[in-house]
């Protein structure tokens, strides 16, 4: 048997499983699929950090910071567009660089600096919220509106950040 054969067999019973819920929630409230997206949209970007979580307990190791490290990459973003009026590809350029120096940070700790990294994680999040907070103050602020319809607008009736997800999953 081929390894990827056996890899997406693997996955099956977890595909099972989803699918048992679904309908279970359906039988139970018949309004579950009519309300379906939205709660996707409400557990996506938990799905984007689980994702990036497998990647990295795919090595061995494990990051307990991504929760603290999204709230960063969130508060640099909503002040570069709230304050400066940064729009446009520079807004995405600017949430990613944030989460690449997050990410080469703890990589530079684990890898150079020789720290555990649950403990790198663990400490750097205690960081990570602590400077968030320092930048943001309080809650306030948006994103540009074509960011946020990005992720509510759908295609085929899906929206466009699920299908991001499932092309994410797919090349893992």
């Amino acid at each position: 048997m081929s390894p990827l054969l056996r890899r997406n067999l693997q996955m099956l019973p977890g595909l099972l499983f989803a699918v048992l819920i679904a309908g279970i929630n359906f039988a139970l409230f018949p309004r579950f699929l009519r309300l379906f997206s939205s709660h996707l949209l409400l557990v996506m970007p938990v799905a984007f950090l689980a994702l990036g979580e497998t990647i990295v307990m795919a090595t061995g190791e494990v990051d307990l910071s991504l929760g603290a490290a999204l709230i960063l990459v969130n508060a640099v973003s909503v002040v570069a567009h709230s304050d400066y009026g940064i729009s446009g590809p520079l807004f995405l350029i600017i949430g990613l660089a944030t989460g690449l120096t997050i990410g080469f940070i703890h990589g530079l700790l684990v890898s150079l600096g020789r720290v555990n990294s649950f403990l790198a994680t663990v400490g750097t999040s205690f960081a990570w919220s602590g400077l968030a907070l320092l930048i943001l103050g309080e809650p306030r602020g948006s994103v540009p509106s074509w960011f946020s319809e990005l992720f509510s607008t759908g295609l085929a009736g899906i929206p466009i950040g699920l299908w991001l997800l499932f092309g994410s999953l797919c090349i893992l």
